[in-house]
């Protein structure tokens, strides 16, 4: 489904192929897909005009969260991906790479863009482009992972969505 750098994604398409109440995760980390290509999120979802929040998982054990905030953050041509403080960022996600011995990776959004491409009660598209840090090393001085991505949602199930307009 994904493909790195070297080809776009074609948006229209690939919200086509999602279907109804589905939110999948296109994600590449140095080039690589990060989650298989069946994965299919689904959690909790917040939109407000000041704050956005999707908490999801996927049948294979991956998360991810999005935290955004901001008066009118979707109306930004993009929010700068950054870490807060150790342990947090605008963008963390993970998944499970050894079931059996309870084993798993995480990621945190250092520097990049999210990019809010589509925002209603329909509809959600994000693009991410950027670097991520592997927790727990996410200091200035640890080394970042190139990543790419769109989360794509058509009609979500929101625990509230007030967004005015």
């Amino acid at each position: 489904m994904f493909v790195s750098c070297e080809k776009e994604i074609d948006i229209n398409k690939q919200y086509e192929l999602t279907k109804d109440k589905q939110t999948r995760f296109l994600l590449s980390v140095d080039g690589k897909d990060f989650y298989e290509t069946d994965a299919i999120f689904e959690g909790h979802l917040e939109a407000k005009e000041n704050y956005f929040v999707m908490n999801f998982m996927n049948q294979h054990g991956g998360n991810y969260i999005l935290n955004l905030s901001g008066e009118k953050w979707y109306k930004e041509k993009f929010i700068e991906g950054k870490i807060f403080g150790a342990a947090a960022s605008n963008l963390m996600f993970g998944r499970v790479v050894d079931a059996k011995n309870n084993k798993g990776e995480g990621y945190l959004y250092s520097s990049g863009k999210i990019e809010p491409l589509s925002v209603s009660k329909s509809k959600l598209i994000f693009k991410f482009s950027g670097e991520a840090k592997k927790y727990p090393k996410v200091s200035e001085t640890d080394p970042s992972f190139n990543v790419e991505g769109y989360i794509i949602s058509k009609n979500p199930v929101f625990q509230e969505y007030s967004i005015n307009n």
